[in-house]
């Protein structure tokens, strides 16, 4: 596996509903999935969510991730 120097840069690049990642200057590392949005727009489904409700008790930074977007869920709802 190829070696990457700490802060080497990163280069986005969008291609339809997906963005890729790649290393500037290393094009021996091959580009990588960053983010693909669904044809729905729905980033996860119900599938997912209780997938990641059973990793929240085991998983402290899928927990603190769990509970940051359900403050933030609560203040939208609320209006605040």
């Amino acid at each position: 596996m190829a070696k990457v120097e700490p802060g080497t840069p990163i280069i986005y690049e969008r291609v339809d509903n997906t963005v890729y990642g790649r290393f500037s200057g290393r094009p021996d590392i091959p580009r990588w999935v960053v983010t693909q949005e669904s044809a729905s727009n729905i980033p996860l489904t119900v599938r997912d969510w209780s997938a990641i409700m059973v990793m929240y008790k085991n998983n402290p930074a899928i927990a603190k991730a769990v509970d940051n977007l359900a403050l933030i869920y609560n203040m939208v709802k609320d209006g605040k």
